[in-house]
């Protein structure tokens, strides 16, 4: 049995958008996106080298935890639990974790 499924979402980023700023931001927002016809969201979970979450394995890799802004926090599950609450499903997804700039290549060598 074929079953189509139709995705609404939208890309939560930490890149000028304050949304992952705050649960009480994030339960506004997921409550914004249901009533507005969403049925997915995707949240960055890999930014500037850090993840939105904490993370042993970061810790134990490479001595960074969370993303220093989010310590004390963990803004993936305060998603999960905002979106699932309204009926959204969570899709993480990884933002500028594998790319360089070019103008910080410049002049380096």
């Amino acid at each position: 049995m074929m079953v189509n499924t139709e995705i609404r979402g939208i890309w939560l980023t930490t890149t000028d958008s304050n949304v992952l700023s705050s649960q009480t931001r994030i339960t506004e927002a997921m409550e914004f996106l249901a009533e507005t016809g969403f049925n997915a969201v995707f949240p960055v979970v890999w930014n500037k080298a850090a993840t939105q979450y904490p993370s042993q394995v970061m810790r134990q890799t490479f001595g960074v935890e969370i993303n220093q802004q989010c310590i004390g926090r963990d803004p993936l599950a305060e998603v999960v639990e905002a979106a699932h609450q309204v009926g959204l499903k969570v899709i993480p997804w990884f933002e500028y974790g594998f790319a360089s700039s070019y103008n910080l290549m410049v002049g380096c060598c």
